[in-house]
């Protein structure tokens, strides 16, 4: 799903606005299609900053990719847990039988352990 569609579609919106305090000690660290939202509610949603023009001094140019880079090395833990769920969406949808369902698993388990163990 489109970034502004889930933001329009499950509510995101509606709920930084009901629980501001919610995160009131650290922003939600997102990508830059949520740059709406962060213009919406700036104490609560953080996302990179936006790149400097073409006429930018190299010590901007310098400025906004330490930055990036900063926000970047924030995010990727909830990148790389969104990349891990991805691998077990085809259980989501199982329709094989049910007996074969244990195989299913523990196969789509030891690629996930191999890609682990290798990376």
């Amino acid at each position: 799903m489109h970034d502004q569609t889930a933001i329009k579609t499950e509510g995101i919106d509606d709920l930084f606005r009901l629980w501001p305090q919610a995160n009131a000690n650290a922003n939600v660290e997102v990508d830059d299609g949520y740059r709406g939202l962060a213009r919406t509610h700036p104490a609560q949603v953080s996302v990179p900053p936006k790149k400097p023009g073409k006429d930018a001094t190299d010590e901007e140019t310098t400025a906004w990719r330490d930055a990036r880079h900063a926000q970047s090395s924030r995010r990727i833990c909830v990148e790389y847990g969104i990349a891990e769920m991805k691998h077990w969406q085809p259980l989501q949808r199982y329709t094989g039988r049910r007996e074969h369902l244990h195989e299913a698993i523990t196969a789509i388990g030891s690629i996930v352990s191999d890609r682990a163990l290798t990376a």
